[in-house]
């Protein structure tokens, strides 16, 4: 992680790393998850050191960490069915939207 820090011309600070830590374990037992918080708090930062960290360990064998991609989309640019998913009455389960 530090190492991506400077890369990105970050400061490794004790916070810092510990809130990508706390994302990383939260990723590891949730489907989803969103980040919220004050503008300028770091967010986008988070995620995008925490991305970078587990695509290096994978280039570099570390652990069973895969490469990583990710997007990041408007919410406010497709309808809600699309961004979670659509509930089926008829069968109930849920379904899947594949066009944006």
């Amino acid at each position: 992680m530090i190492e991506i820090c400077h890369k990105k011309n970050l400061q490794p600070t004790e916070t810092f790393m510990t809130k990508v830590t706390q994302t990383y374990e939260m990723m590891l037992v949730r489907h989803g998850f969103m980040l919220v918080g004050e503008p300028f708090a770091g967010k986008s930062r988070v995620l995008q050191v925490l991305a970078e960290t587990l695509t290096l360990m994978n280039q570099k064998d570390l652990g069973d960490e895969l490469k990583v991609q990710y997007k990041v989309i408007n919410p406010k640019a497709i309808t809600i069915g699309q961004l979670y998913g659509n509930f089926g009455l008829y069968f109930n389960r849920k379904k899947k939207q594949t066009k944006f």
